[in-house]
C-alpha cells in the first residue's frame, strides 16, 4: 500500500502544473479564426485543422478544438491549460513553451494597400512614413514595433481591411489567401477593387500545431504528429483534404 502511495504521489509530482482537460490519446487544442485556413463555422474547422485531425487520429489521437482570440490561444498553450496551439508559426520566443513538429502547410504573407496609393519597399524603413495594420499578439505586431514601424493592432483581419479602406491605416500585414478570402465573401465587388496585393511576398510561413511543453507527453505528441502527417501525405489523404475545400493556393 505505501508504495502504491508513493507511485501515486510521483505520478502527481510528474504532472506538476499541467492542467488541460485532456488524457494522453484526447488533445484540446487551442485556435482562432483564421479563414479559409481555420474557421469555426467552416467544414471541418477548415482544411489546416481537417489536416492536423485526420494526421493525429492516423496515430491514435482525438482533437477536440477551441476558438479563441489568437492572443490568448497562444497564452493558453504556454500556460498548459490546453494541450496545444493550432495554426502557430515558429519563433524562438514560442519553442520555449510549444514543441513544434513538422509544419501543416505554408503561408505567404503580403502588404497590402488602397489601390490609389500605390506603397513601394525595398526594406522595413521604407515603410517608417506608414501606418500598418496587425494582428494583436502577432509576430510581425512584435517586429513592427521593434523596427520603429507605427502599427495598428486588430483582433481580426477583416478589421484591419475596413481600417485600411477607410484610410485610417496606409497597410496592412497579412496572409494573401487568408486577405483574398475575406475580401470575396465580406466586402461588394467596388470594394474589393479598391485594394491592392504588394509583390513578391513580404514572407512565407510555415504553419504548425504545435503542442504545448506544460504537457508531460509533449516530444512524443509532437514525434506521433509528425508521423500520422507523413502518412497521410504518402497515401494521398493530403492531397485529398486540400481538393475537398477548393484550396488552390499553397
Amino acid at each position: 500500500m505505501k508504495k502504491f502511495y508513493v507511485f501515486f504521489i510521483s505520478i502527481a509530482l510528474l504532472l506538476g502544473s499541467y492542467t488541460a482537460i485532456a488524457s494522453e490519446n484526447s488533445l484540446i487544442i487551442a485556435t482562432a479564426d483564421w479563414k479559409p485556413y481555420i474557421g469555426s463555422d467552416m467544414q471541418n474547422n477548415g482544411y489546416v485543422a481537417d489536416i492536423a485531425a485526420e494526421a493525429m487520429k492516423r496515430v491514435g489521437y482525438d482533437v477536440v478544438y477551441k476558438f479563441h482570440p489568437w492572443k490568448r490561444a497562444l497564452l493558453l498553450a504556454e500556460k498548459g491549460k490546453t494541450d496545444g496551439v493550432l495554426g502557430a508559426t515558429y519563433s524562438k520566443s514560442r519553442a520555449e513553451y510549444l514543441e513544434f513538429p513538422q509544419p501543416i502547410s505554408k503561408i505567404h504573407i503580403h502588404f497590402f494597400h488602397r489601390r490609389e496609393k500605390k506603397i513601394l519597399y525595398t526594406t522595413l524603413k521604407d515603410l517608417e512614413p506608414y501606418r500598418i495594420g496587425v494582428i494583436r499578439g502577432s509576430m510581425l505586431e512584435t517586429k513592427f514595433r521593434q523596427s520603429g514601424l507605427a502599427t495598428d493592432a486588430a483582433v481580426h483581419q477583416e478589421q484591419n481591411l475596413k481600417k485600411l479602406l477607410i484610410g485610417r491605416i496606409d497597410l496592412i500585414i497579412a496572409a494573401a489567401e487568408q486577405s483574398m478570402y475575406i475580401l470575396k465573401n465580406n466586402f461588394p465587388q467596388d470594394r474589393r477593387n479598391e485594394i491592392s496585393i504588394v509583390n513578391p511576398p513580404y514572407k512565407k510561413n510555415d504553419v504548425y500545431l504545435a503542442f504545448s511543453k506544460k504537457h508531460p507527453l509533449h516530444k512524443k505528441i509532437a514525434k506521433d504528429f509528425s508521423r500520422g502527417l507523413s502518412l497521410i501525405h504518402n497515401d494521398g489523404t493530403y492531397k485529398k483534404i486540400i481538393e475537398k475545400h477548393g484550396i488552390s493556393i499553397l
